[in-house]
């Protein structure tokens, strides 16, 4: 029996659209321009699923969920939410009334909201069948919070929707979609494998991601203050002015210490010392003040010195790192907001580990076997895609939307895989995070990279120039990890020139790509690298272990498969269900460091 769906939206250009391609794909849909006409539909009919826009005149989506769930036989419905404008107000309202999907209008095709309403009913049928049939169902059960002493509830969501190869379907939800995961919390049995129920494990599998869930929010990590979340917004605009920048900075005692402390420093200090504050924010400026409100810890003092303390420093080096860099690419116009950029572009990370605790060394041997990013392993940790994830994590740290705008693009985008164009600042952020990898400030084995193409550079400030730079910028991270109180970290060329092994590289990419390149820079950390102008020459290296960079759709791929081997071809198409030539091996990047290791060692 086909599935029936409730379309409520006042919109009817919008309404017709999914509507008809609900239709094709074989739902018997029901539509409606009100609450009151919805409400009249379901007492004739009772949908399966209902998709509701919140704002609409006289009734909006928030009063149909009251109204529902006032109803014993309405209650079951699953509901999707639907907004052109996520206020935090309204999804959390929406949430204590048992909602937990949400999509922006503005972040989702058609297609990809049927694929999650398939997702959302084959969901519901699973878990009907999972339980006892003299139990009534609900479409958000209800279950007893532990740490409230019995007397509170804990809505437990049901899982909504995974991330697909296109990434998120939605870039803002406050009570999170969940997503049903392959790696993560796999149930134990107590008997032969043949007696498990796979209906029963789903469950617990549900219930452990949930509890991260309550975890996460739970958290009480260290987050920015009011006053520094405005200064981080006025560093982000092009009129920011002292006078503005001292009315922020006066309302928070410890802040305004700190810049008087800078001003009658060894840097700054003239002939006299300074006693006012409007005098000490013109001598150090506006950047000495970001530098200080960004040199806040946003890790647990403690947390670096425990089990998951290695992960989380690195994190945050790469953090400073890609912060570094990311200023250096900014054209000037865009500076004000490309360091804090990259600073924060690791904030879901840094919170999710925080989160997740020593649990988080089981997922990272996981994600370590399946050879996923880590901000895939986290973010499947707790059942969320990569612009949920971030949308709660920039929403307690009270970021401004100047930043937390084109953070959630990178998020979703850029890692997330989204067939979409991120934007300058966001393709920026991701030049400098595959940068600040390839120079050994990574983090861990998951770090990935890649070469980055002549048509990203295109926005970069000077690019000769930041070639001549990048091996003098460790001196100036170090310098922002020390404010951080971050302890010191590993020089990364001596431990990778034990790991490359005696062998060098030569190495070759197509004119597409250019420098400052990240695969070279790695390769480079071996001390052992011969660059070649052609792929000619390089097909004619004797003694070394031949890397390519180049396409398959490059005038130079046959001539670079006739190299033979050991031949290491890194490209960023698919190249489908090609085989390559013997002795040559193919990887697609963006590449984990470590599986680029690996590879070469094999060769």
């Amino acid at each position: 029996m086909n599935k029936r769906v409730l379309v409520v939206d006042d919109q009817q250009m919008f309404r017709d659209a999914i509507c008809d391609v609900l239709k094709l794909r074989g739902f018997v849909v029901d539509e409606a321009d009100s609450v009151p006409t919805a409400l009249s539909l379901m007492s004739k009919q009772i949908p399966d699923l209902a998709l509701v826009d919140i704002c609409m005149p006289d009734y909006d989506g928030i009063e149909f969920l009251r109204l529902i769930n006032g109803r014993q036989d309405r209650a079951r419905i699953p509901v999707i939410l639907m907004t052109a404008q996520p206020k935090r107000e309204y999804l959390e309202e929406a949430a204590k009334l048992g909602v937990r999907d949400f999509v922006v209008k503005s972040s989702f095709s058609v297609q990809e909201l049927v694929l999650r309403i398939e997702m959302r009913l084959a969901d519901e049928q699973s878990l009907v069948h999972s339980v006892s049939p003299a139990r009534t169902v609900f479409a958000n059960p209800v279950q007893e919070d532990p740490s409230s002493g019995g007397g509170k509830t804990v809505a437990m969501p049901s899982t909504l929707g995974a991330s697909s190869t296109r990434g998120p379907i939605s870039s803002l939800s406050t009570a999170s979609t969940l997503a049903p995961s392959s790696s993560f919390g796999a149930p134990s049995t107590t008997g032969p494998i043949s007696n498990f129920d796979a209906r029963e494990g789903l469950v617990l599998k549900r219930k452990k991601i949930a509890a991260r869930i309550r975890m996460f929010r739970n958290l009480e990590a260290k987050t920015l203050p009011g006053p520094a979340t405005e200064i981080l917004e006025l560093a982000t605009s092009m009129t920011a002015s002292l006078p503005q920048l001292e009315t922020v900075v006066r309302r928070d005692p410890v802040l305004s210490a700190r810049v008087l402390s800078l001003a009658n420093s060894a840097a700054h200090r003239g002939v006299n010392l300074v006693g006012q504050l409007d005098e000490a924010l013109r001598n150090v400026g506006i950047d000495a003040v970001i530098d200080i409100v960004s040199s806040i810890p946003l890790v647990d003092r403690e947390a670096l010195h425990g089990p998951i303390g290695q992960d989380l420093s690195e994190i945050w080096w790469h953090s400073l790192a890609t912060a570094v860099i990311c200023d250096r690419l900014a054209p000037s116009v865009f500076r004000p907001g490309a360091y804090l950029s990259g600073l924060f572009h690791d904030l879901p990370l840094l919170f999710g580990l925080q989160a997740l605790g020593e649990e988080w060394l089981e997922c990272r041997t996981q994600a370590l076997e399946s050879g996923k990013p880590p901000s895939d392993a986290v973010s499947e940790a707790f059942g969320m895609v990569h612009g949920q994830m971030a949308q709660e994590v920039f929403s307690r740290y009270r970021l401004p939307e100047s930043l937390a705008g084109p953070l959630r693009d990178y998020q979703n985008i850029c890692l997330g895989r989204q067939p979409r164009e991120p934007g300058e600042l966001p393709r920026r952020l991701d030049a400098a995070h595959h940068l600040a990898v390839a120079l050994g400030w990574g983090w861990g084995e998951l770090a990935e990279v890649r070469a980055l193409s002549q048509e990203e550079s295109r926005t970069w400030r000077e690019p000769e120039r930041l070639v001549i730079e990048m091996p003098h910028l460790r001196e100036e991270i170090l310098k922002l990890g020390v404010l951080a109180g971050l302890p010191s970290p590993e020089n990364p060329a001596s431990k990778d020139s034990k790991d490359w092994g005696e062998i060098g590289f030569g190495y070759w990419r197509d004119g597409r790509y250019r420098v400052p390149d990240p695969i070279e820079h790695v390769l480079t950390r071996s001390g052992k690298v011969e660059s070649f102008e052609t792929p000619e020459l390089l097909a004619n290296a004797q003694g070394v272990r031949k890397v390519a960079v180049v396409d398959p759709d490059s005038i130079h791929w046959k001539t670079i498969l006739a190299c033979g081997g050991p031949l290491l071809i890194l490209h960023k198409p698919s190249v489908g269900n090609f085989v390559p030539p013997a002795g040559v091996r193919l990887l697609r990047m963006p590449v984990p460091v470590w599986v680029l290791r690996d590879t070469l060692s094999r060769l």
